[in-house]
């Protein structure tokens, strides 16, 4: 096998198959019945890697954004993730249950968690809604996760189809490597990046993300659609040191793998890729 085929047949490994996608089906479900006769939620939306065609078998979440009816909405974001919380503890006894925000957690059985972010609409913008989530400190921020499905799936089309693919790949080095980078950010930074690209070539592409990440000292980046203003890669300076050591160790293998390739040394290129990913490759 070329080392081409080695990574479709990788990224074929780490595609959510139907089966998963089914049972993260099952459990949004009981959220969403849990909600609704909690707070009267009506509308509950997938959001995050799943619905954009970039999760990552055996690591992603399932992330949903349910929108809470004015009657329930509080000014402290902190209180509603508390509230929701306690609702869900009610209904799910057995699971580990905590917030992450801007999210309330549910650890089912079989290593599948549900995020749910509750949100307020606010308005809308280019036929996009946008809702406001928790923020650390209690606070809220505005987000549309449909703009920006719409401008990664626009990239990726523009590419061939390969954008998402790299998206996964860039995600299951982050899973494999445990390295605390922001999915959403690592997705937005690899998005705008290919913008400038004519076309993808996985193992180069790569490389050369690997590089801006460490260059820039993972320095938050703007939405591309101005509606969530700065990202940031991590929650602390000591997640962002750890990503950076971690980043700039893979860009190495990356990097010894393209040059053993070059060199007709097969056997070496897939030693070093199975050390980007863990001895997953």
């Amino acid at each position: 096998m070329t080392i081409n085929q080695h990574f479709v047949q990788f990224l074929s490994k780490y595609t959510p198959t139907d089966a998963e996608k089914a049972a993260y089906s099952l459990h949004r479900q009981s959220v969403e019945a849990k909600l609704a006769s909690s707070f009267g939620v009506q509308h509950f939306w997938e959001t995050g890697s799943f619905s954009n065609g970039t999760g990552v078998r055996f690591h992603s979440d399932l992330d949903v954004l349910t929108s809470i009816p004015a009657a329930s909405q509080r000014t402290n974001s902190s209180y509603m993730l508390s509230a929701i919380k306690t609702a869900l503890e009610e209904r799910f006894t057995t699971s580990p249950i905590y917030i992450r925000t801007p999210s309330v957690v549910v650890d089912f059985s079989g290593s599948k968690r549900v995020e749910v972010t509750p949100g307020y609409y606010k308005t809308s913008v280019d036929d996009n809604l946008v809702y406001e989530i928790p923020q650390l400190g209690g606070g809220w921020i505005k987000t549309s996760p449909w703009a920006h499905n719409k401008y990664v799936t626009g990239v990726n089309t523009s590419l061939g189809y390969k954008v998402k693919p790299l998206v996964r790949l860039m995600k299951t080095l982050k899973h494999t490597r445990n390295i605390p980078i922001s999915s959403f950010y690592l997705e937005l930074r690899l998005a705008k990046y290919c913008e400038g690209e004519t076309s993808i070539i996985y193992e180069y592409d790569m490389l050369r993300m690997l590089n801006r990440l460490v260059a820039d000292g993972l320095a938050a980046t703007r939405d591309p659609n101005g509606i969530t203003g700065m990202v940031s890669a991590c929650n602390t300076d000591a997640q962002k040191q750890d990503a950076l050591s971690k980043l700039a160790t893979a860009s190495t293998r990356v990097n010894n793998a393209i040059n053993a390739e070059k060199a007709g040394r097969h056997t070496d290129a897939l030693y070093w890729w199975k050390m980007v990913f863990d001895r997953e490759f």
